[in-house]
C-alpha cells in the first residue's frame, strides 16, 4: 500500500508545482467533461456478480462487498444486488445506495471467501485521507488546473485525479483510493461529489463539481479549526495558511 508523503521534500513539490502550473499556463488542448449523464442508461445498468462494491446500508453507513446475485426490473432503485460483505453477511442492496462498484480480479478463484476478495479494499477504507498516498500539494494545485477548465461544473474522477495523481486511475484498487479521497472531509474542501445517492445517483460514472475559490476559502477555515481543536487526523502542517 502506497504511504502517505506528508513530509515529503518541499524542493520535490516545489519543482512539480511548477512544472504543471507551466502546462496549466500553456493551455490544455483537450476538453475534460465528462459525460452527459443519462438516466434511462443508468436504470438499464447492471453490475456483474463479482463486483466488488462500496454501499450504504440505508442509515448512511458504507460498507464493502461482493455481489453475488443481480435482480434486474426492482419496483424501486432499479436493480436489487445481493452483496456478501467481508463476515459473508448478506445484503439487499438497491442500485441507488450503490457508491461505487469496480471489477473482479480475474485471477480470482470461484468460491474464494468475500473477506480475501474485500482485504485490499478494506485496507483502503481504513484509512485516514492524510494516509492514502497523495500530498496535499498536490490535492489543492489539481484543484486549481481543474477551475481553470471551461466544463469545471461536472468533472469525472479520472478527469480530477489525471490532475492530482494520475497513476490513481489505473487499477481498480487505486481508484477506490482516489474515489475514497476524493469524497473525505479533505476532498470535499475543493470538490463536491455530484448525484452522490438518490435515484440519479450512478455508481458506474462517478462525478464531481469543482469548488469556486470562495467555497475553498471557507472550507479550508473551517478544517484548520477543526485541526485546532483535535477534530481531525491532520496536524500543523495541514492546517493552510
Amino acid at each position: 500500500m502506497l504511504g502517505l508523503l506528508v513530509g515529503g521534500s518541499s524542493s520535490y513539490v516545489s519543482s512539480v508545482s511548477h512544472a504543471r502550473s507551466a502546462l496549466l499556463r500553456s493551455g490544455r488542448p483537450a476538453s475534460m467533461k465528462v459525460a452527459e449523464w443519462d438516466p434511462l442508461a443508468a436504470m438499464g445498468r447492471t453490475f456483474n456478480t463479482g463486483s466488488i462494491c462500496e454501499f450504504e446500508d440505508g442509515k448512511a453507513r458504507p460498507h464493502l462487498g461482493v455481489v453475488v446475485k443481480v435482480e434486474v426490473g426492482a419496483k424501486k432503485g432499479g436493480a436489487v444486488y445481493e452483496v456478501a460483505d467481508a463476515k459473508d453477511k448478506k445484503h439487499l442492496v438497491y442500485a441507488k445506495n450503490m457508491h461505487a462498484v469496480y471489477p473482479s480480479d480475474p485471477m480470482t478463484k470461484p468460491g474464494t471467501p468475500p473477506a480475501e476478495v474485500l482485504d485490499d479494499y478494506l485496507n483502503v477504507a481504513g484509512c485516514t485521507p492524510t494516509q492514502l498516498g497523495v500530498e496535499l500539494e498536490m490535492i489543492e494545485l489539481g484543484w486549481e488546473m481543474c477551475t481553470e477548465d471551461e466544463d469545471s461544473e461536472e468533472l469525472s474522477q479520472e478527469t480530477i485525479m489525471n490532475e492530482i495523481e494520475p497513476s490513481y486511475t489505473e487499477s481498480p484498487i487505486l481508484q477506490y483510493k482516489a474515489y475514497r479521497l476524493l469524497t473525505s472531509d479533505l476532498g470535499k474542501i475543493f470538490f463536491k461529489q455530484l448525484h452522490a445517492g438518490g435515484a440519479h445517483h450512478d455508481a458506474s460514472a462517478i462525478s464531481f463539481k469543482v469548488k469556486t475559490a470562495t467555497a475553498v476559502a471557507d472550507s479550508k477555515e473551517a478544517w484548520c479549526k477543526a485541526e485546532a481543536e483535535g477534530d481531525n487526523d491532520g496536524g500543523p502542517e495541514w492546517c493552510f495558511v
